[in-house]
């Protein structure tokens, strides 16, 4: 309300008209689409992010019109623009597609954002997809070749990924999101041979109040201890060298001092966790 030309009464807005959202995302029908227009959004420079990454696509029951560039800032200060390719065909949507779309979208906000919507046909505006890796152009491909539909079709049909116990490594690379609290999630960066569960937390890494060891901040226990979960927990599995995912949802501003130097170094073991199905998979063959 600070500049007074463009401030309105809070109070009167029964004396003009407006919106809640633009009439483009307006559902006229209850029925499934029969076709979706498809944006692909990649990044200029996804060395930035510092994580493996792939684009992404956004599919809506309307063309959109074309999108400027923008740029989005990491938690650590890297930056790149977000370019998009409007594609000039639409996608047509069997049932069978529909469904696959709808259980990928909803995982996507469920996992990433920590949020669960009720997925009906009435009230979905727009579904997001992956897009295969390394494709050096986007405009006008086959809808066969542009989707990642291997992990389409895993997401559909998988609730979580089930690691080989013989083969820590597996989880390196990995999205983690702790079982009991989902908003506690972490990204693996390798396996720590010379730690058990219930070593010390080492120096510079998080921890939380009450952590005596990692078996303790994996469970995020407090004063009541891990025992409960006792019967579920192995005696011996690995520790993961993790990060810890920042609760930063606004990549539209540069992070502040304080983001870019929050500790996110993170010693966890994968009993108090799932794996996200929507983690970059580069060899599906290899998860059992």
């Amino acid at each position: 309300m600070a500049n007074a030309h463009l401030a309105v009464d809070l109070f009167k807005t029964h004396t003009y008209d407006f919106k809640l959202k633009p009439s483009f995302w307006d559902i006229k029908t209850d029925d499934a689409p029969q076709e979706l227009w498809v944006n692909v959004l990649y990044l200029e420079e996804p060395e930035e992010y510092e994580r493996k990454s792939q684009p992404i696509a956004m599919l809506s029951r309307q063309r959109t019109p074309v999108f400027p560039t923008f740029s989005v800032y990491f938690d650590r200060g890297g930056t790149s623009l977000v370019k998009i390719v409007n594609m000039s065909k639409p996608l047509q949507v069997s049932e069978d597609i529909f469904a696959k779309l709808t259980s990928f979208t909803f995982r996507f906000f469920r996992d990433v954002f920590n949020k669960r919507f009720e997925m009906e046909t009435s009230t979905i505006p727009y579904w997001v997809l992956p897009v295969c890796k390394n494709l050096s152009s986007f405009q006008d491909l086959n809808f066969d070749i542009l989707f990642d539909w291997q992990l389409i079709e895993f997401v559909h049909t998988h609730e979580e990924i089930a690691i080989n116990p013989n083969d820590p490594n597996q989880y390196i690379d990995k999205f983690l999101i702790d079982r009991r609290s989902r908003s506690r999630r972490f990204f693996v960066s390798e396996v720590d041979l010379d730690l058990t569960q219930l070593s010390p937390i080492p120096d510079g890494a998080c921890t939380a109040p009450f952590s005596n060891n990692i078996i303790d901040y994996s469970y995020d226990a407090g004063k009541k201890g891990w025992e409960k979960w006792k019967g579920e927990v192995p005696e011996h599995q690995p520790v993961l060298v993790s990060h810890r995912v920042l609760h930063r949802i606004n990549m539209l501003d540069p992070a502040t001092e304080r983001e870019k130097t929050q500790v996110t170094l993170a010693y966890i073991c994968p009993s108090a966790f799932v794996v996200s199905v929507v983690s970059i998979l580069d060899d599906l063959k290899s998860i059992h």
